[in-house]
């Protein structure tokens, strides 16, 4: 058969089967069965989902950890349980990396079977701990409710497709921080306008956009992509110090921009964060020269803002900033309200956890913590189904088992990006190991005070950085062992290290 034949042949049938799917949508929608419309609405994606290895995980990304909580996307109800469209996407972007899973492009595992492994283990853990609290007689919609953002660690695998080579990671380094900015911006935006128009798609989770009464009133922004916001500012600090000698002005915009969405979310965490994840990034990195020369700077820099601020002309003028940047560093607001809230969580979850250590509670179980809600008339008070201790709250969950896993999970991740960052041999990609290296660490800081393990929008860009220490310090596949320099490297020629 002619290609002629081949291909008017093949245009036929595609033809057809774009009659009989328009036929489809329009029975469906004039009969009311959503159901049935579906796979025609989700087949295009899936086709753009898997053109480019990294538009899974960038997809999710915007879509999870951008402007829009993940649970304020629409529901489609299978029976009584509804699933909404940022978890269809996810099982989109996995199906679409295993579509592209061809033995040309598959990339050794070798890097890959500690972290794969034991993150698995935490997943079985934790669908255990569904059992545990059913077990408990917590009800079923509460256990399914609480337990269903661990789902969203199944991005680690998007993402380790995504990270395979120096080129889809600096595409997606690029992508993802640019993402960023324009969530600062929005940020900026925000605190310009106030709370009357949000900028953000927040659903139930208004709190997030509000005058915060514990810093004096200020305005207190924290978009659902924050901790991509912290990721990068963390990563474009990273390139600073570690980075080639060009583009430097581009991450220093985007450290500022990041940077001011960072302290418009009054979250004292991330700063303390930034500087913890880069002072371990600069002990364990081989050359030290530029961190010094920053450290030096910083200090500089700093010593003279608080000189100026310190000034009366300039506190007379300037005084609601003055204001605003003392609230950051107002330790007995901190003693007298989150650290109080912290401490009281803390101490429960500990008593809980000397009797059920082995197991722990489950999903949705409570542990004893109550939250003051306002009901319209009166104050009432319910369960506190969180702990802003993420280690104390995967132990509760996951039972001790699935909180080890975890532990080791984080741990090989951050010993591969350390390797990589310690080989001498690292490259035009140090910068990118130390940011791995500060970013894993920052976040695993702020883990104690915050939702950063149980959040769907701060599991993803977690899952992205633990993908990127380990693809970093993989062995390369086949086909870009061969590569030329100008394909691997940012600034200019450099071989790539083989494994």
């Amino acid at each position: 058969m002619s290609q002629q034949a081949i291909n008017l042949r093949g245009g036929s049938v595609a033809l057809v089967l774009m009659c009989a799917g328009a036929l489809v949508a329009g029975w469906s929608v004039a009969t009311g069965h959503w159901v049935v419309l579906l796979p025609l609405l989700v087949l295009p994606i899936l086709m753009g989902l898997r053109i480019r290895a990294w538009a899974p995980y960038t997809a999710l990304v915007l879509a999870v950890s951008s402007v829009a909580w993940v649970y304020a996307y629409p529901r489609l109800f299978v029976g009584s349980r509804g699933v909404f469209g940022s978890e269809i996407l996810l099982v989109m972007c996995l199906i679409a990396i295993f579509m592209r899973a061809r033995s040309n492009e598959r990339t050794p595992l070798t890097g890959y079977v500690g972290t794969s492994v034991a993150l698995g283990v935490f997943l079985c853990s934790a669908m255990v701990g569904v059992f545990v609290a059913s077990a408990n007689g917590t009800p079923t919609s509460l256990v399914l409710s609480a337990a269903r953002p661990m789902a969203f660690y199944l991005s680690f695998w998007v993402a380790l497709a995504a990270m395979k080579t120096p080129r889809l990671r600096r595409s997606v380094v690029a992508i993802l921080g640019a993402v960023a900015c324009s969530i600062s911006v929005l940020q900026i935006a925000q605190a310009l306008i106030g709370v009357d128009h949000t900028l953000f798609v927040l659903g139930s989770y208004t709190m997030q956009v509000a005058a915060d009464s514990t810093s004096g009133g200020f305005l207190r922004i924290r978009p659902p992509g924050l901790t991509l916001v912290y990721v990068a500012a963390v990563m474009a600090a990273a390139y600073l110090l570690w980075g080639p000698p060009i583009r430097r002005l581009v991450a220093a915009g985007v450290l500022g921009v990041c940077g001011t969405g960072i302290l418009l979310s009054l979250n004292r965490n991330m700063i303390l964060g930034v500087i913890v994840g880069l002072a371990a990034a600069g002990v364990v990195a081989r050359q030290r020269g530029r961190f010094v020369i920053g450290v030096l700077v910083s200090v500089l820099v700093i010593g003279a803002v608080v000189a100026v601020v310190s000034s009366e002309s300039w506190v007379s003028k300037n005084n609601r900033l003055v204001e605003r940047m003392l609230t950051l560093a107002d330790v007995r607001g901190l003693q007298g309200g989150s650290l109080d809230v912290r401490a009281y969580e803390n101490g429960l979850a500990r008593k809980v956890l000397r009797r059920q250590w082995l197991g722990g509670i489950g999903w949705g179980t409570s542990y004893g913590a109550t939250l003051p809600v306002f009901d319209g008339q009166t104050y009432v008070f319910v369960d506190r189904p969180w702990v802003h201790n993420q280690y104390y709250s995967m132990w509760l969950r996951t039972g001790v088992v699935g909180f080890v896993a975890l532990l080791i999970a984080l741990g090989l991740a951050l010993w591969h990006a350390c390797r990589e960052l310690r080989h001498p041999q690292v490259g035009s990609e140090a910068w990118m190991a130390a940011g791995a290296v500060a970013a894993l660490v920052a976040l695993m800081a702020s883990a104690a005070v915050g939702l950063y393990f149980s959040e769907p929008a701060s599991i993803v860009p977690l899952a992205g950085v633990m993908a990127l220490a380990v693809a970093l310090d993989a062995p390369a596949p086949d086909s870009v062992r061969t590569c030329q320099s100008r394909d691997v490297v940012i600034g200019g020629p450099s071989p790539l290290r083989e494994p």
